[in-house]
């Protein structure tokens, strides 16, 4: 088989907040500190010391990260392995038998770069070019499909080996079909700017209901692992949903040791890690789903150079984008909008 090991250097965009203390102006305390909250990296440690303007005798000091307790002792806070993106750092002062609160804004950021993973294609399978690939999933050997642009929005399902139709569901203007993934035995939908997903029975791909976005703006990709739906808008953040009210529950954010990222788009998730498309890019994230870490970068821009280019090809949008995972051939299944093909890929990390 053909093996591409592909060299690639993604420049990541540089999400810049202005952060800084979100204080009471009447409050006795204040932090003083020389750190730049801004970029503190995971395993590290930030030296802050809590001033009174009064004459007040600190007794104790804790701080905390979303809730939970953090380390610090002889002004130093230590920053665990925890989630990376912007937080608030609580900190509660305790003097003269009063409590005294302070907040924070701190952005965590990794403390490692992201590296190179390789991949090997072992095949590649016909893909019909009219499609706008937005999202795919295995279930078995069926492969599950979902389509863009209003008017040419649907959802498929066949198999790739033989090449033979299940079902086919059209999705109604005015909306924009966006990623799918199936939870038991409902396959869900987003639409892009609609603010409104749909469910559908697996088996028939007959319509069952819809829900609301109740936080985000967008949909853009989804997955699920055993206790989540994922789903990614376009920003910073991918979402947790519940799987039975398809609310969004919380979210991670992405992003490498110089900044949080956008643009993740069709998702997977495989072994704790999230396997995300970039829009407009060839190129797919490998992403910590515990704590939105980019560890790895895939560079798939080889596989454009295979595709056959015909009447439904844009060439500013016809860009990578729909990744599945089969278990059994232990394979992912990579395609992009409007590509004549499917390539099924194996995965490694980089050798130590």
């Amino acid at each position: 088989m053909k093996r591409l090991m592909c060299t690639f250097s993604l420049a990541f965009l540089a999400l810049l907040i202005g952060c800084g203390a979100s204080q009471d102006k009447k409050s006795a305390f204040k932090i003083n500190s020389k750190a730049n909250f801004n970029s503190i990296q995971q395993n590290s440690s930030i030296e802050f010391r809590v001033e009174s303007n009064k004459q007040y005798k600190i007794d104790s000091i804790r701080v905390f990260l979303n809730q939970k307790k953090l380390e610090y002792k002889g002004n130093q806070l230590q920053i665990p392995n925890v989630q990376i993106g912007n937080h608030s750092l609580e900190v509660k002062v305790y003097a003269s038998n009063e409590l005294h609160e302070l907040r924070k804004k701190i952005r965590i950021l990794s403390d490692k770069p992201a590296k190179l993973w390789n991949y090997q294609v072992i095949a590649s399978y016909d893909h019909d070019t009219s499609r706008y690939t937005q999202g795919l999933e295995f279930v078995g050997d069926t492969l599950y499909e979902s389509t863009g642009q209003v008017g040419n929005s649907y959802i498929f399902a066949y198999n790739p080996f033989t090449g033979e139709s299940f079902q086919k569901q059209e999705l109604q203007p005015p909306y924009f079909g966006e990623g799918i993934t199936l939870w038991n035995n409902r396959l869900i939908q987003l639409t892009w700017k609609g603010s409104k997903g749909f469910t559908y029975d697996k088996n028939t791909l007959k319509p069952t209901g819809d829900f609301s976005y109740n936080q985000s703006n967008e949909g853009w990709g989804l997955s699920h692992d055993q206790e989540y739906i994922y789903k990614s808008d376009g920003t910073e953040k991918i979402w947790k949903l519940s799987p039975e009210t398809l609310e969004e529950q919380s979210f991670i954010q992405l992003g490498t040791n110089k900044s949080l990222f956008k643009n993740a788009n069709e998702l997977e998730i495989v072994d704790n890690k999230i396997f995300a498309n970039v829009y407009l890019k060839e190129s797919v994230m490998v992403i910590a789903k515990n704590t939105g870490v980019i560890q790895g970068i895939l560079n798939f821009s080889e596989l454009k150079k295979e595709i056959t280019k015909d009447e439904n090809w844009d060439e500013n949008n016809s860009v990578l984008n729909g990744i599945a995972y089969h278990k059994e051939r232990q394979s992912f299944f990579i395609t992009g909008k409007n590509w004549n093909k499917i390539f099924e890929v194996r995965i490694s990390p980089p050798s130590e």
